[in-house]
């Protein structure tokens, strides 16, 4: 063999050796591992002795790559808690959470902790277990859940009767009893309060997080000649007749300046006012009372969930001025329709909470594209707005799930009970953020409309209709209104984005449906800037607060 030949192999296999000594051994592994190579190597899930409706579980847990290769997480889940809730009657529902190291590199011999804790909502069987997402595989560590059952509030035990003494022995006199103080007089039971019903205590962790809270508001007087309106006769249900109240409540919202308002049709711009200036969407909430479960609402649906506009241009990712994302604008749209238009009936699945119409639908109309399929038709110079759910031409004429009618120039509420094309049943339209408020006005009016994932089975006025089946006091009822705090800098964002936080301070919003957490909703137009309304998502659930504008209905 040649020399420099030979020489080459002794160079190579001294190489070798060398990377083999650096490597050094592969790690040594201690608890249970994963097929893609992950050690978990602690886990603790502090749970409260007896939990209850209302505590905190907490989850620690750290993985570690013990391959000789990087493992990269998924970027749409990464690390996250598995959970699943069971109530006692129905299917497992998924409620996993904590979604960490979205898309995170780890490298051999790296780990990574992971800790988040989980509210207990609901009553019911919880289970909660590590979990993740690799090349498309989920981690396997769901053999080591932990099992939680979650009680409801149990009433205190009642007070122990006092005993008395045992009778003397037969032919023993009975001594005669000691002189003692008489006791005074026990105390007047306090007033019974509205409402008022039996509750057990507050769990130690709920009742930590209310302790600073203020207390409830005062309940308002109502203002000088106002009678109550008469109660409706027994025996009558949501119909015909049912019970219609008025938007306004006595003591809460006040006349004010909002609602006056633009639309565009066919190119021009119609001054227009929306419902009257003292209706709860056009009411200034920027002094009203802090609600008293703000704090509670706010975890519920996400202190640190961003927000987030549900509409735009379709256009983003700008550079110079030029749209790099193009597709097509996404939003709830509107029709605007003048007087004459002809008119035409509308088959509906609900028909028993549905307005009978007919309706002026355009030959072609803007319609919502999703699940939903709202239309919205407003009527100019009638001064009317039509909104249909889950609308559809069929050959016979147009069908649709539910259906409303508001007149924009009263108060006049749904009937109580009642659903419209939105799940509170509230109108859609009067709480879309629209481009042409934002270019021509420079300001929003009104409140925005909004969504959250759970609600609870009550409704708070303006809304009339409940969309679950669960009632939990930590979850928010239809009709819940939001408001920016006060001292949150709306400085440092772009002209559209500043525009909408400025009117969240001053008109808040209010929860309409279920959807995504903190979403707001908005009609589409080519004029948005969607890079500046992705500068929404700075904004977190910490940063908004809970108004009170009455009681929850349930």
């Amino acid at each position: 063999m040649p020399y420099p030949m030979a020489k080459r192999i002794v160079w190579l296999a001294v190489v070798l050796l060398l990377g083999i000594c650096l490597a050094g051994p592969p790690p040594a592994v201690a608890g249970p591992v994963s097929p893609q190579g992950l050690e978990l190597v602690e886990l603790s899930i502090v749970v409260p002795p007896h939990p209850r409706l209302g505590d905190v579980v907490e989850i620690f847990f750290t993985l570690k790559n013990v391959t000789q290769k990087p493992i990269r997480f998924d970027p749409s889940v990464g690390v996250f808690v598995g959970a699943r809730w069971q109530g006692s009657h129905g299917k497992p529902v998924n409620r996993d959470f904590g979604y960490q190291y979205k898309g995170w590199r780890l490298l051999p011999g790296q780990s990574i902790s992971f800790y988040s804790g989980q509210l207990l909502d609901m009553p019911g069987t919880w289970s909660f277990w590590p979990a993740y997402k690799v090349n498309g595989q989920w981690g396997p560590f769901d053999n080591l859940k932990k099992v939680v059952r979650v009680d409801r509030y149990t009433p205190p035990p009642p007070p122990a009767k006092a005993s008395t003494p045992p009778p003397p022995p037969a032919g023993q006199p009975t001594p005669a009893p000691k002189a003692t103080r008489p006791s005074p007089p026990p105390p007047p039971p306090p007033p019974a309060k509205r409402d008022q019903t039996s509750r057990a205590p507050l769990p130690p962790a709920l009742a930590k997080r209310l302790k600073n809270l203020p207390p409830p508001p005062p309940r308002l007087a109502p203002p000088p000649g106002y009678k109550k309106p008469a109660p409706p006769p027994a025996g009558r249900k949501a119909g015909a007749g049912a019970r219609r109240l008025s938007a306004v409540t006595p003591g809460i919202y006040r006349r004010g300046d909002g609602g006056r308002t633009v639309v565009e049709y066919q190119g021009k711009l119609l001054p227009l006012q929306v419902f009257p200036p003292d209706n709860p969407w056009n009411q200034d909430v920027s002094q009203l009372p802090r609600h008293p479960k703000s704090d509670q609402y706010i975890a519920n649906i996400g202190r640190f969930t961003s927000l987030h506009a549900d509409f735009g241009s379709g256009q983003g990712w700008k550079v110079m001025g030029v749209a790099l994302k193009r597709g097509e604008a996404y939003g709830i749209p509107y029709n605007v329709v003048r007087a004459g238009h002809p008119r035409v009936p509308v088959r509906f699945k609900y028909a028993s909470q549905s307005d009978p119409g007919p309706y002026p639908i355009p030959e072609n109309p803007k319609q919502e594209k999703g699940g939903d399929r709202h239309i919205i038709v407003l009527d100019y110079d009638a001064k009317k707005l039509y909104e249909l759910f889950l609308a559809r031409r069929t050959g016979s004429g147009w069908e649709a799930g539910s259906g409303a009618i508001f007149d924009l120039t009263s108060n006049l509420l749904r009937p109580l009970g009642w659903t419209s094309a939105d799940a509170a049943g509230l109108p859609i339209f009067p709480g879309l953020v629209r481009y042409e408020e934002v270019k021509h006005l420079g300001r929003i009016p009104h409140a925005l409309r909004f969504t959250v994932r759970k609600t609870t089975k009550a409704y708070i006025l303006p809304a009339t209709h409940w969309a679950s089946d669960v009632r939990s006091e930590l979850r928010p009822p239809m009709g819940l209104r939001v408001r920016l705090k006060a001292d949150f800098d709306t400085g440092t964002f772009p002209p559209q984005a500043r525009i909408i936080l400025e009117c969240l301070k001053k008109y808040g919003m209010i929860l309409a449906d279920n959807g995504a957490n903190w979403f707001i909703s908005g009609a589409p137009n080519p004029g948005w800037d969607d890079d500046q309304l992705l500068t929404l998502r700075r904004v977190k659930g910490k940063d908004l607060e809970v108004v009170y504008t009455g009681e929850a209905r349930h």
